[in-house]
């Protein structure tokens, strides 16, 4: 990961706590093994308090295999539009 956050309360490899940019990103690991999903939910609030993103990202398509924390940070940062999307350039 290239963009680095320098306010991180907690990490383990099922919840990542921290702050960028002013704002609080708050990770979860959401799998539902008998529905077999398997994802992260992510959260983003401004410094307002605003929510910038709240939702469920799944970890694992067919072809493409798990996503790890750092993606799902990652996706937490583009989602909100911390970072510019890659895809959208």
């Amino acid at each position: 990961m290239k963009y680095r956050i320098r306010i991180i309360h907690e990490r383990t490899s099922r919840r990542f706590r921290g702050r960028y940019k002013g704002h609080e990103i708050e990770i979860t690991r959401a799998d539902r093994k008998g529905l077999r999903v398997y994802g992260w939910y992510i959260m983003v609030w401004a410094p307002s308090g605003a929510l910038c993103y709240d939702g469920y990202w799944p970890s694992s398509l067919l072809m493409e295999g798990p996503k790890t924390m750092d993606e799902a940070i990652e996706q937490a940062l583009r989602g909100s539009l911390l970072i510019p999307d890659i895809d959208s350039q």
